[in-house]
Protein backbone atom coordinates (compact mmCIF):
# COMPACT_ATOMS: atom_id res chain seq x y z
CA UNK A 1 0.00 0.00 0.00
CA UNK A 2 2.32 2.68 1.16
CA UNK A 3 4.20 1.80 -2.43
CA UNK A 4 1.40 2.47 -4.50
CA UNK A 5 0.70 5.56 -2.46
CA UNK A 6 4.10 6.81 -3.07
CA UNK A 7 3.84 6.03 -6.68
CA UNK A 8 0.51 7.88 -7.32
CA UNK A 9 2.26 10.67 -5.35
CA UNK A 10 5.34 11.13 -7.37
CA UNK A 11 3.23 10.69 -10.70
CA UNK A 12 0.73 13.75 -9.92
CA UNK A 13 3.46 15.77 -8.11
CA UNK A 14 5.18 16.00 -11.63
CA UNK A 15 2.09 16.00 -13.55
CA UNK A 16 0.55 19.04 -11.56
CA UNK A 17 3.63 21.38 -12.74
CA UNK A 18 2.16 21.48 -16.06
CA UNK A 19 -0.73 23.62 -14.62
CA UNK A 20 2.32 26.11 -12.93
CA UNK A 21 4.61 28.25 -14.97
CA UNK A 22 6.65 26.31 -17.36
CA UNK A 23 9.67 26.60 -19.10
CA UNK A 24 8.66 26.08 -23.35
CA UNK A 25 11.01 25.62 -26.19
CA UNK A 26 10.77 27.99 -28.68
CA UNK A 27 10.47 25.38 -31.31
CA UNK A 28 8.45 22.68 -29.68
CA UNK A 29 5.07 21.34 -30.30
CA UNK A 30 2.96 19.32 -28.23
CA UNK A 31 0.16 17.05 -30.19
CA UNK A 32 -2.98 16.28 -27.89
CA UNK A 33 -4.03 12.92 -27.62
CA UNK A 34 -7.26 10.64 -26.09
CA UNK A 35 -6.90 8.59 -23.26
CA UNK A 36 -8.67 5.32 -24.14
CA UNK A 37 -8.53 2.45 -21.04
CA UNK A 38 -5.07 3.42 -20.12
CA UNK A 39 -4.06 3.40 -23.79
CA UNK A 40 -3.96 6.73 -25.76
CA UNK A 41 -4.61 7.99 -29.44
CA UNK A 42 -1.90 10.13 -31.19
CA UNK A 43 -2.63 10.95 -35.57
CA UNK A 44 -5.10 8.49 -35.32
CA UNK A 45 -2.59 5.67 -33.96
CA UNK A 46 -3.14 3.69 -31.06
CA UNK A 47 -0.22 2.90 -29.00
CA UNK A 48 0.59 -0.31 -26.97
CA UNK A 49 3.58 -0.19 -25.77
CA UNK A 50 4.86 -0.22 -22.25
CA UNK A 51 4.79 3.39 -21.68
CA UNK A 52 0.77 3.29 -22.75
CA UNK A 53 0.12 0.17 -20.38
CA UNK A 54 1.45 2.56 -17.43
CA UNK A 55 -2.29 3.64 -15.91
CA UNK A 56 -3.93 7.27 -15.82
CA UNK A 57 -4.73 8.75 -12.05
CA UNK A 58 -7.81 10.37 -11.30
CA UNK A 59 -7.26 13.04 -8.57
CA UNK A 60 -10.32 15.70 -7.95
CA UNK A 61 -12.60 14.66 -10.89
CA UNK A 62 -9.39 15.47 -13.41
CA UNK A 63 -7.07 12.72 -15.04
CA UNK A 64 -3.56 12.82 -15.06
CA UNK A 65 -1.11 10.83 -17.63
CA UNK A 66 2.51 9.69 -16.44
CA UNK A 67 5.09 11.39 -18.16
CA UNK A 68 6.50 8.48 -20.09
CA UNK A 69 2.94 8.00 -21.79
CA UNK A 70 2.90 12.07 -22.56
CA UNK A 71 6.88 11.55 -24.03
CA UNK A 72 6.25 8.68 -26.34
CA UNK A 73 2.59 10.18 -27.33
CA UNK A 74 3.47 13.46 -28.52
CA UNK A 75 7.09 12.90 -29.66
CA UNK A 76 8.06 15.42 -27.70
CA UNK A 77 11.17 15.50 -24.79
CA UNK A 78 9.83 16.42 -21.40
CA UNK A 79 12.39 17.07 -18.79
CA UNK A 80 11.32 17.49 -15.16
CA UNK A 81 13.13 20.18 -13.15
CA UNK A 82 12.27 18.98 -9.14
CA UNK A 83 14.40 22.32 -7.89
CA UNK A 84 12.99 24.89 -10.13
CA UNK A 85 9.31 23.08 -9.84
CA UNK A 86 9.38 23.52 -13.81
CA UNK A 87 9.15 21.26 -17.13
CA UNK A 88 10.37 22.05 -20.06
CA UNK A 89 9.02 20.83 -23.83
CA UNK A 90 10.47 19.82 -26.12
CA UNK A 91 14.34 21.61 -26.68
CA UNK A 92 16.89 22.09 -24.12
CA UNK A 93 17.94 25.93 -24.28
CA UNK A 94 21.37 24.96 -24.29
CA UNK A 95 22.96 22.91 -27.52
CA UNK A 96 25.23 19.99 -26.36
CA UNK A 97 27.89 19.53 -28.70
CA UNK A 98 27.49 15.76 -30.62
CA UNK A 99 31.41 14.99 -29.79
CA UNK A 100 30.39 15.25 -26.19
CA UNK A 101 27.91 12.48 -26.39
CA UNK A 102 30.17 9.88 -28.98
CA UNK A 103 30.96 6.68 -27.37
CA UNK A 104 32.20 4.89 -29.78
CA UNK A 105 33.68 5.58 -33.13
CA UNK A 106 33.96 3.38 -36.00
CA UNK A 107 36.44 4.31 -38.75
CA UNK A 108 35.57 8.19 -37.87
CA UNK A 109 38.46 9.93 -36.46
CA UNK A 110 38.96 13.64 -35.16
CA UNK A 111 41.88 15.68 -38.33
CA UNK A 112 42.86 18.67 -38.48
CA UNK A 113 43.76 18.55 -41.86
CA UNK A 114 43.39 21.66 -44.05
CA UNK A 115 41.92 19.30 -47.14
CA UNK A 116 38.61 18.35 -44.50
CA UNK A 117 38.59 21.38 -42.12
CA UNK A 118 38.05 24.55 -44.61
CA UNK A 119 35.16 23.99 -46.51
CA UNK A 120 32.26 26.27 -48.06
CA UNK A 121 35.08 29.16 -46.62
CA UNK A 122 34.68 28.31 -43.05
CA UNK A 123 37.80 26.84 -41.21
CA UNK A 124 36.82 25.03 -38.71
CA UNK A 125 39.91 24.11 -36.12
CA UNK A 126 38.89 20.35 -36.69
CA UNK A 127 36.04 17.46 -37.39
CA UNK A 128 35.27 13.67 -37.69
CA UNK A 129 36.48 12.45 -40.80
CA UNK A 130 35.83 9.03 -42.42
CA UNK A 131 37.72 7.89 -45.42
CA UNK A 132 37.49 3.57 -45.74
CA UNK A 133 35.12 1.66 -47.29
CA UNK A 134 32.15 0.32 -46.07
CA UNK A 135 29.96 1.56 -43.09
CA UNK A 136 31.00 4.70 -40.97
CA UNK A 137 29.28 4.82 -37.81
CA UNK A 138 29.52 7.24 -34.89
CA UNK A 139 27.59 6.00 -31.67
CA UNK A 140 26.05 8.21 -28.82
CA UNK A 141 24.42 8.00 -25.70
CA UNK A 142 21.82 11.04 -25.34
CA UNK A 143 20.07 9.39 -23.19
CA UNK A 144 16.40 10.31 -23.52
CA UNK A 145 17.22 13.42 -22.51
CA UNK A 146 17.22 15.55 -26.35
CA UNK A 147 14.50 16.56 -28.56
CA UNK A 148 16.64 17.58 -31.35
CA UNK A 149 20.15 16.24 -33.09
CA UNK A 150 21.32 18.98 -35.46
CA UNK A 151 23.87 17.07 -37.78
CA UNK A 152 26.31 19.27 -40.24
CA UNK A 153 28.09 17.22 -42.96
CA UNK A 154 29.99 17.66 -46.37
CA UNK A 155 31.17 14.89 -48.61
CA UNK A 156 34.46 16.04 -50.01
CA UNK A 157 37.03 14.64 -52.87
CA UNK A 158 39.38 12.45 -50.72
CA UNK A 159 43.14 13.98 -50.88
CA UNK A 160 44.52 11.58 -53.12
CA UNK A 161 42.46 11.84 -55.88
CA UNK A 162 43.60 15.07 -58.24
CA UNK A 163 40.02 15.86 -59.81
CA UNK A 164 36.59 16.25 -58.10
CA UNK A 165 34.64 13.87 -58.73
CA UNK A 166 30.62 15.97 -58.37
CA UNK A 167 28.61 12.68 -58.43
CA UNK A 168 30.69 11.27 -55.63
CA UNK A 169 28.44 10.14 -52.64
CA UNK A 170 27.81 8.35 -49.29
CA UNK A 171 24.50 7.60 -47.74
CA UNK A 172 23.47 8.93 -44.13
CA UNK A 173 21.42 7.12 -41.70
CA UNK A 174 20.17 7.94 -38.38
CA UNK A 175 19.24 4.91 -36.16
CA UNK A 176 17.64 4.04 -32.86
CA UNK A 177 20.59 1.90 -31.70
CA UNK A 178 17.98 0.45 -29.11
CA UNK A 179 15.55 -0.96 -31.71
CA UNK A 180 17.78 -0.75 -34.94
CA UNK A 181 14.65 1.59 -36.36
CA UNK A 182 15.78 3.99 -39.04
CA UNK A 183 15.02 7.27 -37.94
CA UNK A 184 15.74 9.45 -40.76
CA UNK A 185 18.38 8.93 -44.13
CA UNK A 186 19.53 11.30 -46.64
CA UNK A 187 22.69 10.92 -49.11
CA UNK A 188 25.51 13.59 -49.89
CA UNK A 189 27.48 14.19 -53.23
CA UNK A 190 30.98 15.83 -53.69
CA UNK A 191 30.56 19.45 -54.46
CA UNK A 192 27.19 20.33 -53.06
CA UNK A 193 29.49 22.02 -49.30
CA UNK A 194 27.65 22.15 -46.23
CA UNK A 195 24.90 20.51 -45.54
CA UNK A 196 22.04 20.84 -41.84
CA UNK A 197 19.62 18.21 -40.86
CA UNK A 198 17.20 18.79 -37.72
CA UNK A 199 16.30 15.36 -36.62
CA UNK A 200 13.47 14.42 -33.89
CA UNK A 201 15.07 12.15 -31.55
CA UNK A 202 12.77 12.45 -28.51
CA UNK A 203 12.96 9.49 -26.15
CA UNK A 204 16.08 7.82 -28.19
CA UNK A 205 18.67 6.23 -25.29
CA UNK A 206 20.95 5.41 -27.82
CA UNK A 207 21.78 6.77 -31.23
CA UNK A 208 23.80 5.66 -34.69
CA UNK A 209 24.88 7.92 -37.33
CA UNK A 210 26.15 6.23 -39.89
CA UNK A 211 27.57 6.25 -43.69
CA UNK A 212 27.89 4.27 -46.55
CA UNK A 213 29.89 5.14 -49.90
CA UNK A 214 27.30 5.02 -53.22
CA UNK A 215 30.50 5.48 -55.32
CA UNK A 216 33.18 3.80 -57.03
CA UNK A 217 35.59 6.20 -56.17
CA UNK A 218 35.99 7.27 -52.58
CA UNK A 219 35.13 10.63 -51.35
CA UNK A 220 35.77 11.37 -47.67
CA UNK A 221 32.55 12.03 -45.17
CA UNK A 222 32.76 14.70 -42.76
CA UNK A 223 30.95 16.10 -39.67
CA UNK A 224 31.34 19.51 -38.48
CA UNK A 225 32.12 20.62 -35.22
CA UNK A 226 28.77 22.56 -34.97
CA UNK A 227 26.88 19.84 -34.89
CA UNK A 228 25.02 19.29 -31.45
CA UNK A 229 21.77 18.00 -29.49
CA UNK A 230 19.55 20.11 -28.11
Amino acid sequence: MKNGKKRIILLVSALLLVGAPAAYAASSSIVKGTVLAYHYVVNNVKSTTAASKTQAITVDGKTYLPIEMVEEGTQTNLTVDSKSKTITFGEKNMNTPLQKLITNYNEYQATKNPAYTNIDGKSFASVLAAEEHGYRTLHLKPKAGYQTLHLEVATLQDVAQTESQQGDASAYTIIDADTNKDLFSFSAKVGEGIQSYDINIAGIRELKIQSYLLAFDLPTDVILPTSYLK
